[in-house]
C-alpha cells in the first residue's frame, strides 16, 4: 500500500486490514467491467433460451410435417392400389361373363380376339391368359407372345412365363396374387368361367403392372420433398430473423439493466 496526496492505492484492495478506498479512475473501472460481465450474461442467458426454445419448435415443426407427409403418401400409394384393384376386378369379373358363351361354342378365335383387344386396349396390362378345364391355354397375350400374335397357337411356355402351377388353374372366385413376370413386379387377377349349369368352363387371368402406381408414387414423394424443403427454408429464415431481433433486444435490455451499476 502507498499514499499520494490524500489517495491511497493498494496493491490488494481485498486483503483484510488495508484500506478499501479506491481511485476514482479504479472505480470507473471496476464498475464498466461488472457491467459488461453482467451485460454477457444476460446476452448468453437470453441467446441459449431464445435458440432452445427455436430448436425445439423447429424440431417440432420438422416431425410434424414428415409424419403428416408420410402419411399423405401413404393414402395416395392406397388409392392408386384400389383404384387399380377395382378396374381388374371388374375387367376379370367382366369378361369371365363375356367368355361364358365364347367358351361352350368353342369360338377359340373369339377368345383369343377377346384377349388380345383387353392387353392392346389397357397399358397397365402386362399378360393375358385363358385356360380351360383340363389345363390347356386358349388365348395368351404377353410381351414375348404379343397381340399380332395372338391368333396363332399358345406357345408351350405360357404357363412357365406367368408362374401358374396346375394347383393354381382352378379358379373359384376373383383371386389376386403377386407375382414376379418378364422381369416385373405384377399384380395378378383371376376369374372362373362358369356356365349356365355352374360347370366349370376355364379361367381368365391378367396380370397388371405396378409402374403406374410407382410413378404417381414417385412423383407425389418428390413433391412432398419440395414443399418440405420449402416449408423448412421459410421457417428456418423466419427463426434467424426472431433470433436477430432478440439479440437486439437482449442488448437494448442489457443496456437498461446494467445503466445503473
Amino acid at each position: 500500500m502507498r499514499t499520494v496526496g490524500r489517495w491511497t492505492w493498494l496493491n490488494n484492495p481485498f486483503e483484510r486490514g488495508t484500506d478499501r478506498r479506491l481511485s476514482p479512475i479504479r472505480k470507473t473501472a471496476l464498475r464498466q467491467r461488472t457491467r459488461q460481465t453482467l451485460k454477457r450474461k444476460l446476452l448468453q442467458v437470453i441467446i441459449l433460451a431464445v435458440l432452445g426454445a427455436g430448436i425445439a419448435t423447429f424440431a417440432a415443426f420438422a416431425w410434424t410435417n414428415s409424419i403428416a407427409e408420410r402419411q399423405r403418401l401413404s393414402d395416395i400409394e392406397r388409392q392408386i392400389r384400389e383404384t387399380i384393384s377395382s378396374k381388374a376386378e371388374t375387367l376379370a369379373t367382366s369378361h369371365a361373363l363375356a367368355l361364358r358363351g365364347l367358351v361352350a361354342d368353342n369360338a377359340v378365335s373369339d377368345v383369343r380376339q377377346l384377349v388380345s383387344h383387353a392387353v392392346a386396349r389397357d397399358g397397365d396390362i402386362v399378360y393375358g391368359l385363358f385356360v380351360s378345364p383340363e389345363g390347356q391355354p386358349w388365348a395368351y397375350v404377353s410381351p414375348t407372345h404379343s397381340a399380332e400374335k395372338s391368333l396363332e397357337p399358345v406357345p408351350d411356355g405360357a404357363l412357365t412365363d406367368v408362374a401358374l402351377t396346375p394347383e393354381k388353374l382352378a379358379v373359384s372366385g376373383v383371386q389376386q396374387r403377386n407375382v414376379v413376370a418378364f422381369g416385373r413386379e405384377l399384380v395378378e387377377f383371376a376369374a372362373p368361367v362358369v356356365g349356365d349349369e355352374s360347370e366349370p368352363l376355364g379361367s381368365i387371368f391378367y396380370g397388371f403392372s405396378n409402374e403406374r402406381l410407382k410413378r404417381a408414387v414417385a412423383l407425389a414423394g418428390e413433391q412432398s420433398r419440395t414443399a418440405l424443403e420449402r416449408a423448412f427454408l421459410i421457417a428456418g429464415a423466419a427463426g434467424l430473423f426472431t433470433l436477430l431481433l432478440a439479440i437486439i433486444w437482449a442488448i437494448h435490455s442489457a443496456a437498461r439493466l446494467t445503466a445503473p451499476l
